[in-house]
């Protein structure tokens, strides 16, 4: 193991544990959710909290790409930005978005979290950076929130087999 790979270990643990050690101060939102959260018409800045890398591979379309591994980065783009506007968050699988919504939960900020991150996102279809909007449900007799929501549940019992 590297030594960048082994201080990014280090700082997923020290994030876990501060998660556990001081409870939950954040929203997590499943994909429909945080896909309504950026559609509606409220102001948030959505923050992908991946390494530069991963944003290029693909990206939410709008997203800031602060990686929470450079901390010191991390918190002064923060700082530059509007205290008074919600902060939507994500990576890959929903472990570093959970870190970072709990870092800037604690420093007071209001904070969503996408549950599964953009793995989950993409699971729904959901349109990535430059994409258009999603295709139409594919059950039209269910209105499509609802059809999300069910298709959410399904997605997570898969995901937990």
């Amino acid at each position: 193991m590297g030594r960048r790979s082994l201080s990014r270990a280090v700082g997923l643990v020290v994030c876990a544990l501060l998660a556990v050690g001081c409870g939950k101060r954040y929203m997590d939102l499943r994909p429909m959710q945080f896909y309504s959260l950026l559609t509606s018409n409220k102001k948030v800045h959505v923050i992908d909290v991946r390494t530069p890398q991963e944003y290029a591979d693909e990206h939410i379309k709008g997203a800031l790409n602060l990686p929470v591994s450079d901390t010191a980065a991390f918190w002064a783009s923060v700082d530059s930005l509007s205290h008074k506007t919600p902060f939507a968050v994500y990576c890959r699988s929903g472990v570093r978005s959970a870190c970072a919504a709990q870092m800037l939960s604690e420093r007071g900020y209001m904070v969503y979290n996408l549950k599964g991150g953009i793995e989950a996102w993409k699971r729904r279809r959901l349109p990535l950076g430059g994409t258009q909007a999603p295709p139409p449900s594919a059950d039209t007799t269910r209105p499509r929130w609802l059809q999300g929501q069910l298709e959410d549940v399904y997605l997570e019992d898969i995901d937990k087999k």
